[in-house]
C-alpha cells in the first residue's frame, strides 16, 4: 500500500501480492468554508452550480438526463461532455452528505475501472479549529477498483484533473456570493 497527501489531497491504492490484482483506489480532496456559510448553502451551491451547470470548468456543460429530487438531488443525473461519462447521485443526507456513482464506466469514457467500483462522496462538517475559529469543513472521496494498473494512472488522472478545480471553483463561488450577501 503506497499513500500520498499534500495539499488537501490525499490517497491510498492497494494491491493482491498473491494474485496482482489491483484493489480499492481512494482519492480525498479536501477544502473549508467559513462558518458563516451554511452547510445548506453549501450544498445546495454544490448541486447547482457544481453537479447540474459542471462547476465552472472549460467544458460544455453537463446535460442533465433526470433531475431527480428538487430539493436534495437524489436519482440526478448526468452526463459529463466531451467523453459522456454517466454520473447518478444515488444517497443523500441532506445538509451533510450525498453520494454517487459513474454509471458506465469504460475505457471510451475515460474512467476505465471495474463496473459498480465507483462512489464519489461530498461530505460537509462543522469544524472548530485549535484557536476557537469555527468553519465548514468539505471533503470529497472518490473510490473505485481499476481495471489493473494502466486504467488506475488513466482514472486517477482524470480524477486528479477535475475534482480539486471543482472544490476551488465552489470555494470560490460561495465566498463571493457570501461577501455580496454580506455588503448589502
Amino acid at each position: 500500500m503506497f499513500t500520498f497527501s499534500t495539499l488537501g489531497v490525499s490517497g491510498c491504492s492497494r494491491m493482491s501480492f498473491s494474485t496482482g490484482e489491483m484493489l480499492l483506489t481512494s482519492l480525498k480532496y479536501e477544502s473549508q468554508f467559513d462558518s458563516s456559510i451554511s452547510r445548506s448553502t453549501i450544498y445546495n451551491s454544490f448541486l447547482e452550480y457544481t453537479w447540474i451547470q459542471g462547476g465552472g470548468l472549460p467544458l460544455p456543460s453537463p446535460t442533465i438526463v433526470n433531475l431527480g429530487t428538487l430539493t436534495t438531488g437524489l436519482n440526478c443525473r448526468r452526463i459529463l461532455p466531451p467523453s459522456n461519462i454517466s454520473e447518478e447521485i444515488i444517497a443523500v443526507d441532506y445538509p451533510s452528505s450525498l453520494s454517487y456513482t459513474v454509471n458506465n464506466p469504460s475505457w471510451l469514457t475515460g474512467f476505465p475501472v471495474v463496473p459498480g467500483s465507483h462512489k464519489g462522496s461530498i461530505t460537509l462538517t462543522d469544524h472548530r479549529d485549535n484557536s476557537g475559529h469555527d468553519y465548514v469543513k468539505i471533503v470529497w472521496t472518490v473510490d473505485f477498483i481499476p481495471l489493473g494498473w494502466l486504467s488506475k494512472v488513466a482514472a486517477s488522472f482524470l480524477t486528479n484533473a477535475v475534482i480539486p478545480r471543482f472544490i476551488r471553483n465552489l470555494v470560490s463561488l460561495v465566498n463571493t456570493n457570501n461577501h455580496n450577501i454580506k455588503k448589502h
